[in-house]
């Protein structure tokens, strides 16, 4: 699928259902996934959104996590689609099913998709918020939702003239990637996406992407 191979993605898919027992819960929500954004990829969200409806209806007392996961694949669905009013549901519920059931991953799906979803409609205070909790939790955030996180917010920090802070957060991250080797965060970054100096930030926003 990263590939672009979305119809190559969606066979691969079925054909990991069928032969997937029953209780490999977190592996069958991936190949679930990999249906629903494989089918938006293709033209056609609708079906991907018929598929998760489908076992969120048939699976009534699917455990939080399982649900939790099913609202991430709308949420990048959603996103990639550039479907604002689809997006921001799914992404309140996978907040709410993360603070439910005590799981961080899903907690820090749900702030950083609110936090895009904030940002991208200019409404910088829920966004400065939403992607903060991000920056601040680092450890329960994936790679690339950390790095994007950390150039909205101090993008945010820059346009109100808190140079100071926008360096912070960059110099905070940073610093955990490189302490903890994060070579995925490296490379959702750019190796020229940003320069860091002890007391100042240079952005190049041309080459800053939040997907």
């Amino acid at each position: 699928m990263l590939s672009g191979e979305g119809d190559r993605a969606n066979q691969i898919a079925k054909q990991a259902l069928e032969l997937l027992p029953p209780a490999a819960l977190h592996i069958w929500s991936y190949a679930i996934g990999a249906r629903v954004l494989a089918d938006q990829m293709g033209g056609d969200i609708g079906r991907g959104l018929e598929i998760v409806n489908e076992i969120l209806n048939e699976y009534a007392l699917l455990p939080g996590m399982s649900e939790a996961r099913m609202m991430l694949w709308l949420c990048m669905a959603y996103w990639m689609e550039g479907d604002l009013n689809g997006l921001k549901l799914p992404a309140s519920r996978c907040l709410k099913l993360g603070e439910q059931h005590a799981l961080p991953e899903s907690l820090s799906f749900g702030r950083y998709f609110l936090g895009v979803f904030h940002y991208v409609r200019n409404e910088l205070p829920e966004a400065t918020r939403y992607l903060a909790s991000v920056v601040d939790d680092p450890f329960a955030a994936r790679s690339q939702y950390l790095v994007q996180s950390c150039f909205a917010l101090a993008l945010i920090h820059t346009a109100q003239g808190r140079d100071e802070d926008a360096s912070k957060v960059v110099e905070s991250v940073m610093s955990h990637v490189m302490e903890n080797r994060d070579s995925f965060a490296f490379a959702a970054g750019g190796k020229d996406d940003s320069y860091l100096g002890k007391n100042y930030i240079i952005l190049d926003i041309s080459k800053i992407r939040l997907y």
